[in-house]
């Protein structure tokens, strides 16, 4: 069998289903819980179960509390383990390494433990009638005429009262652990066990057996009893079991099962329209298609993974109970046959796990002990500051502040009914019941300011579910109280007395900000005109420098072609243009050219165009000589070579040299254009 790490269901043998039987071996059910259902040590020492049905468990980790719903664990300082636990007069008392506490509740439902010096006698174990030999002795305990005995490494035995063994548990079939600690017994039908690793609870003769895996049997179509045999016709073929001690599934062959099946007649599929006239009394199940008659007085419906058996009078519905498969870690089939009645009191049910033997009449007598009302056993809520608050779980009101971030409940029913599971409904949020849920943890974030009923239930095998209403209001925020509306119409009525003054001061101040801006939109204007006049100045500066500019290029490109002219003549007259006439003429034209009153009127006409432009050039870079700035002024005009050669009377050469030794100077890369860096100096 694939084992579930939550639920383990095995008919160890059938001979509980026989209602005229007398039972010698029992069937169980059994409830594995592990490390990461109950988020604590594997390790378990002792069991207490108190009369509200809380389950307290020593372990390892601290003391560990279970209500049907949520497990809680409490540490002791420098995480000290809790090896005993002993319930004695209603008080709780626990011991482990060299500690003894007592644990109470406080106001808010909280586990608290005082250390003390007095300490319990435990409870002394009734001695076996008869001896024992299979294993070391950890724990006993005893169910009717069943004694279970627990052993340091071989599991659990069921004996009966003479010592004959009936069954035994361990790791290989439905045990976590074959080392067992300590053994209680629940309501005289249950038994918990405290492993070395984990947690387990065995019920005697449970309502609903699995008694054959689904890969072997397949999926079940057709069934009867006969003569105490159970006869199974499904997918895989035919099989048969006896209902009788150690008997399992064997397959028929088919020629004896073809004398057994007769061919099946087509059945009309029935709607809830032939049975029932209004279905809404059917609650859960009025939508379903899925119809299971017995008889033509009851019927089984199906809705999800929960079945209700219903009594049909005078086509109306009277619920007789109904079950929730979750409860028992079962899975209902989607399609086909889900419920084949064998009796008025055995029905086999087609699972996903596989095929189950359901007992009606046990699960109604069962209901009507297992009315479990849910209880809140802690209130937190989460502040905008991240800040956690604690709140008395006995309230039936909960105020909150308008800002919370989140609120936690925490509801459970008991460890003493299988049914540990709950639903809850917020009026006003959700208009549905939230699905049936195992954790009992209710989360709600921010909600609007109001009042909320929130309501709880458990689930019930017949009759209303029990349920619990809790009152929520959240505050609305300061600004939407009665006092914050009268400190608004305080200053409702300060600022009518004062609109007149408030009014008059506007007033006037809108008439000074007039003349301001009046005055300022003048000034505007003038500041304006000024820089219209500067612009229209600079662009006659601008102006007048390039004329004089173009007319300097032009004078000295005269000159230079007089100069030629007067180098050509005297090249081709030789000795017959004199020396002395040849030298004073050229060396006036060369003074012509380099006049240093042209330069200077160049420098005061671009100084008045190009403002601060040589100073800003001479602080940026202290080492530029006379001869670089000309070459940098005449370069931020946009001459070109040929023109900057015409007036610094140098060769074109000589320019291109001294752009060179230029852009050197100005620590300018090779991808910089000389003139650009210039312009926009």
């Amino acid at each position: 069998m694939c084992r579930n790490s939550y639920i383990t269901v095995l008919l160890l043998f059938a001979l509980a289903l026989r209602l005229s039987a007398t039972e010698v071996i029992p069937s169980v059910f059994v409830k594995n819980y592990t490390v990461s259902d109950y988020k604590a040590s594997c390790q378990n020492w002792g069991l207490s179960v108190t009369d509200d049905g809380i389950l307290y468990v020593a372990n390892n980790s601290g003391l560990l509390t279970f209500d049907g719903n949520s497990w809680k664990i409490h540490e002791l300082p420098e995480q000290a383990i809790v090896s005993k636990i002993f319930t004695q007069h209603g008080r709780t008392f626990t011991s482990g390494s060299g500690n003894y506490c007592e644990w109470t509740r406080n106001e808010y439902g909280q586990l608290q433990y005082t250390q003390t010096n007095e300490i319990p006698v435990a409870l002394q174990e009734q001695p076996l009638p008869f001896a024992f030999t299979e294993g070391q002795i950890t724990a006993t305990a005893k169910i009717d005429h069943y004694y279970f005995i627990g052993t340091a490494r071989k599991g659990l035995f069921v004996t009966d009262s003479t010592g004959n063994m009936l069954l035994r548990l361990t790791a290989d079939n439905l045990l976590q652990d074959n080392q067992i600690h300590d053994l209680l017994v629940q309501q005289d039908k249950r038994l918990w066990i405290a492993m070395d690793n984990g947690l387990a609870l065995l019920t005697l003769r449970p309502p609903i057996l699995l008694l054959g895996e689904r890969s072997f049997t397949g999926k079940p179509e057709r069934a009867f009893l006969q003569n105490d045999h159970l006869y199974l016709k499904s997918n895989l073929g035919y099989f048969k079991s006896e209902l009788s001690p150690n008997s399992s599934f064997s397959q028929i062959p088919d020629k004896e099962a073809r004398e057994l099946f007769p061919p099946s007649e087509e059945k009309e599929k029935i709607q809830l329209a032939d049975l029932f006239d209004d279905t809404e009394d059917l609650g859960s199940f009025s939508g379903t298609n899925r119809i299971y008659p017995i008889s033509e007085q009851s019927c089984w419906l199906v809705q999800k993974n929960e079945a209700g058996l219903f009594h049909i009078e005078d086509r109306k519905p009277h619920l007789k109970c109904r079950i929730l498969f979750d409860n028992f870690n079962l899975n209902l089939v989607n399609r086909g046959q889900s419920f084949i009645p064998l009796n008025d009191t055995l029905h086999l049910v087609s699972t996903m796990q596989g095929v189950v033997i359901l007992n009606s009449r046990q699960i109604l007598e069962e209901g009507l002990h297992t009315f479990t009302l849910p209880h809140l056993t802690r209130i937190e809520f989460t502040d905008n500051k991240r800040k956690q608050h604690a709140v008395q779980p006995e309230n039936k009101t909960i105020e909150l502040p308008h800002d919370f971030m989140e609120l936690s409940l925490y509801a459970g029913t008991s460890v003493f009914t299988f049914n540990q599971q709950i639903s809850y409904l917020v009026e006003g949020v959700s208009p549905d019941w939230s699905p049936w849920q195992k954790d009992g943890y209710v989360n709600l974030l921010q909600l609007a300011p109001g009042k909320y009923n929130i309501r709880i239930r458990s689930y019930a095998i017949r009759g209303p579910f029990p349920e619990t209403d809790i009152q929520l209001i959240v505050r609305s925020p300061w600004y939407e109280t009665w006092w914050a509306a009268l400190l608004y119409l305080t200053i409702i009525a300060l600022l009518g007395w004062g609109s007149t003054y408030r009014y008059l001061k506007f007033q006037k101040k809108k008439t000074l900000d007039r003349l301001k801006a009046e005055r300022q939109e003048e000034q505007q204007r003038l500041q304006k005109l000024k820089n219209e006049l500067l612009e229209t100045e600079l662009q006659n500066k601008n102006d007048e420098l390039t004329r004089q500019t173009s007319a300097h290029v032009r004078k000295n490109n005269l000159l230079q072609s007089l100069i030629d002219e007067l180098d050509q003549q005297k090249k081709s007259m030789g000795e017959g243009y004199p020396d002395r006439l040849y030298k004073k003429l050229r060396a006036s034209i060369e003074k012509s050219l380099d006049d240093q009153e042209d330069w200077n009127a160049f420098e005061t006409y671009f100084n008045s165009a190009h403002r601060d432009f040589t100073d800003r050039l001479r602080q940026a870079f202290p080492d530029i000589t006379p001869g670089d700035i000309r070459v940098c002024c005449l370069l931020r005009m946009n001459l070109s070579t040929k023109e900057i050669a015409l007036l610094l009377t140098i060769s074109v050469r000589a320019v291109e040299l001294r752009r060179y030794r230029l852009r050197k100077r100005l620590g300018l890369e090779g991808d910089i254009n000389l003139t650009d860096f210039l312009m926009k100096f």
